[in-house]
């Protein structure tokens, strides 16, 4: 190139819009254009760094992202960078870098337009981009919180094969408690009837077989009626308690001397009004079963607000939400504390009468489909006290 050219290049180089610079390796500014030099307030005169007229985020942005981006792949596209003005104010640019070696000298050649409009926008960005990176890095914590994720990731997808497993042995299941177990108790019951002209012994041993073949017959009905409850017929409403109430004493027919007592505030509240209602059925006839000989029957039922921790099974896990609590109490023979966790066990039984021992385990079910809770209280020759807690949140 002769002179007469070159002269002529530097005077479009110098003289084009937009902010055009070159540097050095080592980060000095070899050439730039007069609108970059006008706008950032310095001359040929001076010598200057990078570090002299980029602001104090987009340094950090050059030296440890930028700089080692243009050293391996050469290049670089759509950078944003904020300069410091002869005002002392931030000038956002937008810039194309390119990296050459000329007669051994390696040299970086910036060219861009700049955003002064988006100045605060760009502002935040960068900051918050530079805090965040930083935060993400240093965070071990957020390290520790991914991978437990990822480990709950497969540990959910395990349980929901699992689920599927369970759904199609639940449907068979269904099948062999409907029919299959059923149909030879009938056949037992209804050949056992036909056979009337027997002496007394046999009759009496008979009479026996019937009764087990029934009680057999009764208690695959109570499993059938436990392994039937399904969350897709669960249909959550507003709830009447006093209601529910009516309903059971009408069922149970309960006179003046068995009453059940309402107390506190009643108000209406989310639940499944027919399986509710099935809970509470089995509440009233183990009361009845197990009631205290010449001591009239006392049934009372509370209601008010609870607040509990959500996450009842996770360790250092707290969230408080709000509870519908219900007390269930009747002044029965009771049972000793020890054996409180016990009883909510299938085929359970503290006391020797013709009870199934699955009641209170089909009355757990329900509270679990409602993701609420049932515990119990009780004190031999004193009474017995359950507590409900209905999700309210």
């Amino acid at each position: 190139m002769n002179e007469t050219s070159e002269n002529e290049w530097m005077r479009i180089y110098n003289n084009s819009p937009g902010f055009n610079f070159t540097l050095s390796d080592s980060e000095e500014l070899l050439l730039s254009n007069n609108n970059f030099k006008d706008s950032l307030g310095f001359n040929n005169s001076q010598q200057v760094k990078i570090n002299d007229i980029l602001d104090s985020g987009s340094m950090i942005y050059f030296r440890v992202h930028l700089k080692p981006l243009i050293e391996l792949q050469e290049k670089a596209n759509e950078i944003f960078l904020s300069f410091k003005t002869k005002e002392g104010k931030s000038l956002p640019v937008v810039l194309d870098a390119v990296r050459v070696c000329e007669n051994d000298i390696v040299k970086i050649h910036f060219v861009g337009v700049g955003i002064p409009n988006r100045n605060e926008y760009e502002s935040e960005i960068i900051q918050s981009r530079d805090k965040a990176l930083k935060e993400l890095l240093e965070n071990t914590e957020s390290v520790k919180l991914k991978k437990a994720l990822n480990a709950s990731d497969e540990l959910i997808e395990r349980q929901l094969q699992q689920i599927v497993e369970f759904k199609e042995q639940h449907k068979q299941m269904a099948k062999v408690l409907s029919h299959d177990l059923q149909e030879p108790l009938r056949k037992i019951g209804l050949f056992g009837s036909l056979m009337q002209n027997l002496d007394a012994e046999v009759k009496l041993n008979l009479s026996k077989i019937l009764k087990s073949s029934e009680r057999l017959r009764n208690l695959l009905i109570s499993i059938q009626r436990l392994h039937a409850i399904d969350s897709e017929n669960f249909k959550i409403s507003n709830v009447d308690l006093n209601f529910l109430i009516e309903n059971v004493r009408k069922k149970f027919l309960i006179s003046n001397n068995q009453m059940i007592t309402l107390e506190g505030e009643f108000f209406n509240f989310p639940a499944d009004a027919i399986y509710l209602e099935s809970l509470l059925i089995e509440l009233v006839d183990n009361s009845l079963k197990f009631q205290r000989p010449d001591v009239p029957l006392k049934i009372s039922v509370t209601t008010d607000y609870f607040m509990q921790n959500i996450f009842s099974e996770t360790e250092d896990k707290f969230e408080y939400g709000k509870f519908v609590r219900i007390v269930y109490a009747d002044n029965g023979i009771g049972f000793d504390k020890k054996y409180a966790d016990k009883v909510f066990n299938l085929f359970e039984k503290l006391h020797l009468n013709d009870g199934l021992g699955i009641g209170l385990t089909y009355a757990k079910r329900i509270m679990t489909l409602h993701k609420g809770s049932i515990s119990i209280a009780s004190k031999r020759n004193i009474g017995t006290e359950i507590t409900l807690l209905l999700p309210n949140f």
